[in-house]
Protein backbone atom coordinates (compact mmCIF):
# COMPACT_ATOMS: atom_id res chain seq x y z
CA UNK A 1 0.00 0.00 0.00
CA UNK A 2 2.70 2.64 0.27
CA UNK A 3 2.85 2.52 -3.25
CA UNK A 4 -0.99 3.61 -4.17
CA UNK A 5 -1.85 7.43 -3.02
CA UNK A 6 -4.60 7.27 -0.56
CA UNK A 7 -8.00 7.60 -1.99
CA UNK A 8 -9.59 11.04 -1.74
CA UNK A 9 -12.89 11.24 -0.65
CA UNK A 10 -14.90 14.07 -1.66
CA UNK A 11 -17.52 16.20 0.49
CA UNK A 12 -20.26 17.46 -1.36
CA UNK A 13 -22.70 19.33 1.41
CA UNK A 14 -26.28 18.78 0.96
CA UNK A 15 -29.58 20.62 2.59
CA UNK A 16 -29.14 20.76 6.57
CA UNK A 17 -31.38 19.05 8.63
CA UNK A 18 -33.22 18.58 6.44
CA UNK A 19 -34.15 14.79 6.72
CA UNK A 20 -34.45 15.37 10.54
CA UNK A 21 -38.16 15.27 11.65
CA UNK A 22 -39.89 18.23 13.24
CA UNK A 23 -40.21 16.19 16.96
CA UNK A 24 -37.70 14.61 18.00
CA UNK A 25 -37.79 11.79 20.81
CA UNK A 26 -35.55 11.48 23.35
CA UNK A 27 -33.83 13.93 25.85
CA UNK A 28 -31.35 15.41 23.77
CA UNK A 29 -33.93 17.38 21.55
CA UNK A 30 -34.12 20.80 20.75
CA UNK A 31 -37.33 21.69 19.44
CA UNK A 32 -40.61 20.54 20.90
CA UNK A 33 -40.55 16.49 22.12
CA UNK A 34 -43.34 14.03 22.78
CA UNK A 35 -44.77 12.86 25.91
CA UNK A 36 -44.15 9.81 27.82
CA UNK A 37 -47.07 8.26 26.39
CA UNK A 38 -45.72 9.79 22.53
CA UNK A 39 -49.39 10.83 22.14
CA UNK A 40 -49.22 14.62 22.25
CA UNK A 41 -46.44 17.36 22.52
CA UNK A 42 -44.38 17.62 25.73
CA UNK A 43 -45.27 21.85 25.67
CA UNK A 44 -49.24 21.01 26.61
CA UNK A 45 -48.44 18.68 28.96
CA UNK A 46 -46.04 20.93 30.59
CA UNK A 47 -48.84 23.84 30.15
CA UNK A 48 -51.30 21.53 31.74
CA UNK A 49 -49.50 20.48 34.89
CA UNK A 50 -48.55 24.54 35.37
CA UNK A 51 -52.67 25.18 35.11
CA UNK A 52 -53.22 22.33 37.00
CA UNK A 53 -50.77 23.07 40.25
CA UNK A 54 -51.56 26.97 39.93
CA UNK A 55 -55.55 25.85 40.38
CA UNK A 56 -54.34 24.09 43.71
CA UNK A 57 -52.35 26.72 44.86
CA UNK A 58 -54.75 29.18 44.67
CA UNK A 59 -57.70 27.00 45.81
CA UNK A 60 -55.91 26.55 48.63
CA UNK A 61 -54.17 29.72 49.65
CA UNK A 62 -57.60 31.81 48.65
CA UNK A 63 -59.85 30.16 51.37
CA UNK A 64 -56.65 30.52 53.93
CA UNK A 65 -55.91 33.98 53.05
CA UNK A 66 -59.78 34.85 53.59
CA UNK A 67 -60.19 32.37 56.89
CA UNK A 68 -57.26 34.50 58.69
CA UNK A 69 -59.34 37.23 57.69
CA UNK A 70 -61.96 36.81 59.43
CA UNK A 71 -60.18 35.78 62.10
CA UNK A 72 -58.21 39.26 62.67
CA UNK A 73 -59.45 41.56 65.21
CA UNK A 74 -62.51 43.28 64.33
CA UNK A 75 -61.90 46.95 62.40
CA UNK A 76 -64.14 48.24 64.85
CA UNK A 77 -64.04 48.84 68.48
CA UNK A 78 -65.67 47.11 70.71
CA UNK A 79 -67.81 48.73 73.04
CA UNK A 80 -67.19 50.15 76.56
CA UNK A 81 -68.36 49.35 79.70
CA UNK A 82 -70.68 50.93 80.76
CA UNK A 83 -69.09 50.87 84.72
CA UNK A 84 -66.03 52.28 83.37
CA UNK A 85 -67.72 54.94 81.16
CA UNK A 86 -69.55 56.07 84.21
CA UNK A 87 -66.98 57.07 86.34
CA UNK A 88 -64.79 58.28 83.49
CA UNK A 89 -67.73 60.62 82.27
CA UNK A 90 -68.61 62.07 85.36
CA UNK A 91 -65.07 63.34 86.50
CA UNK A 92 -64.18 64.64 83.23
CA UNK A 93 -67.26 66.77 83.23
CA UNK A 94 -66.50 67.65 86.77
CA UNK A 95 -62.76 68.58 85.75
CA UNK A 96 -63.97 70.62 82.80
CA UNK A 97 -66.65 72.51 85.20
CA UNK A 98 -63.87 73.07 87.88
CA UNK A 99 -61.91 74.35 84.89
CA UNK A 100 -64.51 76.75 83.06
CA UNK A 101 -65.07 78.04 87.22
CA UNK A 102 -61.13 78.88 86.90
CA UNK A 103 -61.13 80.83 83.53
CA UNK A 104 -64.42 82.70 84.64
CA UNK A 105 -62.58 83.63 88.00
CA UNK A 106 -59.55 84.29 86.44
CA UNK A 107 -61.16 86.49 83.05
CA UNK A 108 -62.57 88.62 86.21
CA UNK A 109 -59.62 89.42 88.42
CA UNK A 110 -56.54 88.61 86.95
CA UNK A 111 -55.54 89.22 83.06
CA UNK A 112 -52.05 88.18 82.94
CA UNK A 113 -53.21 84.45 83.45
CA UNK A 114 -55.85 84.25 81.36
CA UNK A 115 -53.92 82.73 78.46
CA UNK A 116 -52.90 79.89 80.26
CA UNK A 117 -56.51 79.62 82.17
CA UNK A 118 -57.93 79.44 78.54
CA UNK A 119 -55.46 76.81 77.33
CA UNK A 120 -55.60 74.20 80.14
CA UNK A 121 -59.75 74.60 79.73
CA UNK A 122 -58.90 73.36 76.05
CA UNK A 123 -57.36 70.73 77.09
CA UNK A 124 -60.18 69.58 79.49
CA UNK A 125 -62.77 70.28 77.00
CA UNK A 126 -60.52 68.04 74.46
CA UNK A 127 -60.41 65.50 77.00
CA UNK A 128 -63.71 65.38 77.76
CA UNK A 129 -65.05 65.45 74.26
CA UNK A 130 -63.05 62.21 73.72
CA UNK A 131 -64.88 60.54 76.72
CA UNK A 132 -68.26 61.62 75.70
CA UNK A 133 -67.46 60.01 72.05
CA UNK A 134 -66.32 56.73 73.54
CA UNK A 135 -68.77 56.18 76.33
CA UNK A 136 -72.22 58.05 75.40
CA UNK A 137 -74.47 56.46 72.56
CA UNK A 138 -77.59 57.62 70.55
CA UNK A 139 -78.97 60.67 70.18
CA UNK A 140 -77.81 62.56 73.01
CA UNK A 141 -73.74 61.41 72.22
CA UNK A 142 -74.20 63.15 68.92
CA UNK A 143 -76.11 66.67 70.85
CA UNK A 144 -73.33 66.47 73.14
CA UNK A 145 -70.49 66.43 70.95
CA UNK A 146 -72.26 69.27 68.54
CA UNK A 147 -72.05 71.03 71.26
CA UNK A 148 -68.45 70.28 72.97
CA UNK A 149 -67.05 70.81 69.23
CA UNK A 150 -68.76 74.21 69.43
CA UNK A 151 -67.25 74.84 72.72
CA UNK A 152 -63.88 73.68 71.05
CA UNK A 153 -64.06 76.35 68.09
CA UNK A 154 -65.20 79.00 70.34
CA UNK A 155 -62.18 78.31 72.99
CA UNK A 156 -59.60 78.39 70.52
CA UNK A 157 -61.05 81.52 68.76
CA UNK A 158 -60.16 82.84 72.32
CA UNK A 159 -56.60 81.30 72.45
CA UNK A 160 -55.78 82.86 69.56
CA UNK A 161 -57.24 86.55 70.49
CA UNK A 162 -55.72 86.47 74.10
CA UNK A 163 -52.68 84.58 73.95
CA UNK A 164 -49.76 86.45 71.09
Amino acid sequence: MAGRPARRVRWRPGPPFAALPKYLPGPMNLGAAWSDQGTEPLEDTVLRRFLLRTVAFVGLIVPATFALALLAAPAYPAPVQASACGGNLQQAQLSLAAVQARVQQVSKTDGANLCSANQRYFFELVKTRAVTASCELGPERDRALVRLDADVAHINSNIAAICR
